[in-house]
């Protein structure tokens, strides 16, 4: 898919697995930050996937402002693997053609770099917060708690 957008991507294999963002940016050498964590949420329903900086926590409530619905609660595990075909504490910004929409934080847009887990907890991309809302297609929204 970085292929096919003509992504400028860095490729990253962890020598031990990096489960949390904190692990992960240690490993790769940037801020907590600089980590992508994608989180599943079922919105008035539907599945929707919410990207925030890693040690931050998405505000189910501003996301459902963003999004524009009355409900919003985290999927269950089932429900995320269903949707994107990860295990659920390593899911991948994309591709997940089963989520109806995307948003990122409006925090993600300001490192030059951001780092996606690419669906294991040993494997990283690093690409420009630009070319992670082309690829994913994603709104932008103030998504973190404060």
């Amino acid at each position: 898919m970085l292929r096919r957008y003509a992504v400028d991507a860095r490729l990253e294999e962890l020598g031990a697995d990096a489960p949390t963002s904190a692990g992960a940016a240690l490993a790769i050498g940037c801020g907590e930050a600089e980590i992508v964590e994608t989180h599943m949420f079922v919105c008035d329903g539907l599945p929707v996937v919410a990207l925030i900086a890693g040690g931050a926590r998405v505000d189910e409530v501003k996301l459902a402002t963003v999004a524009a619905v009355r409900k919003v609660r985290p999927a269950e595990p089932a429900e995320a693997f269903a949707v994107t075909g990860f295990d659920p504490r390593a899911v991948a910004p994309f591709p997940v053609p089963n989520a109806t929409r995307v948003f990122v934080d409006k925090a993600l847009l300001s490192p030059e770099t951001v780092w996606i887990g690419a669906g294991t907890f040993r494997h990283w991309v690093g690409l420009a917060p630009a070319d992670l809302m082309r690829v994913t297609g994603a709104q932008t929204g103030d998504l973190a708690a404060d």
